[in-house]
């Protein structure tokens, strides 16, 4: 085997997920690749590192996930040889939730369709995409929001057209998180 794997671990530590391995050897070991995935199906990068190359000691490796997902998701470690060959570990599981929920609350709800005010609970800093689709699907308003604090932070938006009298969706996403609430316009 390319690598003696004594051990795999993915720990959700505040606002990151901890990242831990360790090797009793290594022989022709290039590099190890995190994946993380929600469904099992689909991976995704999360970092990639040098590994020793050949080693016969005890090897100790550590790495965050700064962006995990919400949630459960699972990751692996993948490690690939000098030659291209690669191995994967077990998956671990990982329960995150941040400190910080992500909620969207419209208030005047029903309303005039003309200027919606918005709440969202949401993270300091993490850029936000408000868009409003119609009862087809259709986008009919789209604003990338920045919150200035951590916590709840209040928005009025305001279409460029006044809104047809329906049921619409509003929809809030960051990163990996997403809200969605009905929206009727009398």
């Amino acid at each position: 085997l390319p690598i003696e794997l004594l051990s795999f671990d993915a720990n959700s530590n505040q606002q990151v997920v901890d990242l831990n391995w360790s090797t009793a050897s290594e022989t022709n070991s290039d590099y190890y690749t995190i994946e993380k995935t929600m469904d099992g199906y689909n991976f995704e990068t999360v970092v990639t590192m040098d590994a020793a190359g050949n080693s016969n000691t005890l090897l100790h490796y550590a790495t965050k996930d700064n962006s995990p997902y919400q949630g459960i998701s699972y990751y692996r470690l993948k490690q690939t040889d000098f030659n291209g060959a690669f191995t994967y570990s077990d998956l671990q599981m990982v329960d995150f939730n941040s400190s910080t929920d992500f909620d969207l609350t419209i208030f005047s709800n029903p309303n005039n369709g003309t200027i919606i005010n918005l709440s969202i609970t949401s993270t300091m800093g993490e850029e936000e995409v408000i868009s409003i689709f119609d009862f087809t699907g259709k986008e009919c308003y789209s604003k990338i929001i920045v919150p200035k604090e951590s916590g709840k932070n209040e928005y009025s938006i305001s279409p460029s057209t006044q809104l047809a009298s329906g049921v619409y969706l509003i929809v809030a996403s960051s990163q990996n998180k997403l809200c969605a609430k009905k929206m009727i316009v009398k």
